[in-house]
């Protein structure tokens, strides 16, 4: 692919510009000698069809199962965070992902490739991070996580304007299995930050009825003690007491032989608990935040020789009953938000050149927010709710045309109609060229689209955070983007080694951020579209469209068996971000690293015996969520270390030390990093 004339400059400084024409040179050479058959990794969500990861239009991550299984972790942050391109910021139960610089509203989370409601769901007065990742399924439940990295609106829309998660959870068996793990975490006596954890969780399935009914359930408790206080500037913070319970089923029906029906729902409890002297400063007032989602859904899968079709409906009710203080009622003022998708597609094996997907989706948002509307307007009323609702339709199409062996173009369109903000066109064109056994070369053109959310929209929303109290804003236009990319894959299994790197870069119209310049500044009183705001101490600012802003970044990870039981991964993540125009000309997007860097170690001295480690770097950002004006966050490095060890054939045994130097970190925007503490965990299967 011939890049762009204006992008030359940029992509021949990068690392890779200068390793690309070594891999090409050697290519050949290591080619010849390999004599093993490359295992095929096998991909859905770049394209909605099963595919080998080497043939996908995207930068693909997979994790899978027996890879999680081998660490200690403890929650999904753990398992993404050593992904290249992805960040995770936050700690404990209140961590958000976001990948390529883009924030956590930019990433599209898929469970079997049905879409989660976004992290803005259980936004009270701005406090949504660390929800979305609370109603993903445990652990135990997942059998591969796919993670592609850059927009992948063509396929999945608006929400996946920097990205895609899709956990895919584990099928219902043909036999009766399950699994339960307890684990129970520890913090260090110096760890100030983090209360005592514990952790439970189950599956069971099997068949009803053999080869045509089966059943599986799920369910698990979290919890979290409430920890003390860290503070940075004039802000305190620390660990919450969290509960969290889930329960979950489904039902597989395979009516014949072609046709097989899903169906299955869960609910997931959560509440939170802060106290002053605890995880508040001593003279904060006491707070508590409840939710509660429900998730029901019905999935059809077909396949009819060259064609397979998928069809699935799927609703979310997320409920957050708060009581909001300031209501002159004093009734629990929340927040309800539902959202319901249904969305077909088939895909038709046209001959030898072609593979086309075809689809449609609706998607339809209802909010009603009673616990941050109006909370800091005095000439509105206290007691209402803010109710916002809207549709929007869509249908894609896309065509893989293989031009000849080893090359193959991907093309595709999608276009929406949004019920505020009329229709958009969304396409691109990916070629993805294997030059070798070894070698895959891909690139493209990747255009993006995203609508306001629901609550950045609304003239008489307002939400409290630490960068001050954002105000809706109903003149917002949807942000639109064009991503290149550009990288190579090369996997050698006879010599242990598989190596990647991308270049991208991504140019943003109107993209939506918070303002720099303040509508009001700290302790100020303030009118705004006709309404009167009271002083606040961080100010008032609002939503608005940069004109023009770009993000530009490097991506390179490296793995390497050096025996059959020792091996080593690493990974190298560069992303820079600039506003063009406006009043934050030259400012970043988003509070993200410019560099990241992870190491990681594992060891099998036996057979069910495994050690590992792993270091993770994060390099300084500028913050621009401060009342303060912006400031500079501090690089630091976590090393974690732990043992897995299976004591018999279904009995395993898992000891972790996370942030083993105890390394304390903090600062306004991102929160604070958890201290040391040891994880202990045991899995038993049947």
């Amino acid at each position: 692919m011939r890049l762009p004339e204006k992008y030359k400059k940029t992509f021949s400084r990068t690392p890779v510009a200068i390793a690309i024409p070594l891999l090409f040179a050697s290519a050949g050479a290591l080619a010849q000698r390999a004599t093993e058959e490359q295992l095929a990794t096998v991909v859905v969500t770049a394209s909605g069809y099963e595919q080998n990861i080497r043939d996908a239009a995207a930068s693909i991550t997979v994790i899978t199962g027996s890879e999680i299984a081998k660490r200690s972790y403890t929650d999904l942050a753990d398992v993404l965070k050593f992904v290249p391109g992805v960040s995770v910021q936050g700690t404990g139960t209140e961590q958000s992902i976001s990948i390529r610089g883009m924030g956590n509203a930019y990433t599209l989370f898929l469970v079997d490739g049905r879409p989660a409601q976004g992290g803005d769901t259980f936004e009270f007065n701005g406090g949504g991070r660390g929800q979305q990742i609370s109603f993903m399924p445990p652990l135990d439940m997942i059998e591969r996580i796919e993670v592609i990295r850059g927009p992948a609106s063509g396929l999945y829309g608006s929400d996946a304007m920097g990205g895609v998660i899709n956990i895919i959870t584990k099928k219902v068996s043909n036999t009766w299995k399950g699994a339960v793990t307890a684990e129970y975490v520890h913090p260090d006596g110096g760890n100030d930050v983090n209360g005592e954890a514990y952790n439970t969780s189950f599956i069971v399935n099997g068949p009803l009825v053999d080869d045509v009914l089966g059943i599986q359930l799920s369910g698990g408790f979290r919890g979290t003690n409430e920890g003390g206080v860290i503070q940075f500037g004039d802000a305190t913070t620390g660990d919450a007491d969290y509960k969290q319970r889930n329960i979950g089923a489904k039902v597989t029906w395979k009516a014949d032989g072609r046709n097989t029906l899903t169906a299955g729902g869960s609910r997931t409890d959560t509440d939170r608990w802060r106290n002053p002297g605890r995880s508040l400063a001593a003279t904060a007032a006491a707070s508590y935040q409840g939710s509660t989602k429900d998730n029901l859904f019905l999935a059809h899968d077909g396949r009819y020789g060259k064609v397979s079709a998928s069809t699935y409906l799927n609703y979310d009710a997320a409920s957050n009953p708060t009581t909001r203080t300031s209501a002159p009622s004093g009734v629990a003022r929340g927040i309800d938000f539902d959202t319901l998708t249904l969305n077909s597609q088939g895909t038709w094996q046209a001959g030898d050149a072609h593979t086309l997907t075809a689809g449609f989706t609706y998607k339809k948002e209802k909010l009603e927010d009673g616990a941050t509307s109006a909370v800091n307007v005095h000439n509105a009323d206290t007691d209402a709710f803010v109710t916002m609702e809207r549709y929007q339709l869509s249908a894609f199409a896309e065509d893989e045309w293989r031009l000849r062996d080893g090359l193959a173009l991907t093309t595709s369109a999608r276009y929406d109609y949004n019920e505020q903000y009329a229709g958009h066109w969304s396409p691109k064109a990916y070629l993805v060229y294997r030059a070798s056994d070894a070698l895959t070369v891909k690139g493209g053109a990747i255009t993006g689209y995203k609508a306001p959310s629901l609550r950045n929209a609304a003239p008489d929303f307002s939400a409290t955070s630490r960068g001050g109290v954002s105000i809706g804003n109903p003149d917002l236009k949807p942000e639109t983007s064009v991503s290149y990319e550009f990288g190579v894959d090369y996997e050698r299994t006879d010599l242990g080694l598989k190596a990647s790197a991308v270049v991208y870069r991504t140019d943003f119209d109107d993209k939506i951020t918070r303002s720099a310049d303040f509508l009001c500044r700290p302790n100020v009183p303030c009118f705004h579209g006709g309404l009167e705001y009271p002083a606040h101490q961080y100010g008032y600012k609002q939503t608005i469209n940069v004109d023009k802003a770009r993000i530009h970044g490097t991506e390179l990870a490296l793995d390497y068996r050096f025996t059959n039981n020792l091996s080593a991964r690493a990974n190298y993540t560069l992303t820079d971000s600039e506003q063009l125009t406006g009043a934050s000309k030259g400012s970043p997007l988003s509070d993200q690293p410019k560099h990241a860097a992870n190491l990681g170690l594992n060891y099998d001295p036996s057979r069910g015996t495994s050690l590992w480690g792993q270091a993770a770097y994060t390099g300084k950002f500028i913050s621009t969520d401060l009342a303060t004006g912006a400031a500079t966050s501090q690089s630091y490095t976590l090393v974690d270390m732990g043992i897995v060890h299976r004591l018999k054939r279904n009995l395993t045994l898992k000891f972790g030390i996370y942030n083993v130097a105890d390394k304390e970190v903090a600062n306004s925007s991102n929160g604070y990093v958890d201290g040391r503490r040891y994880a202990t965990a045991v899995n038993y299967t049947f």
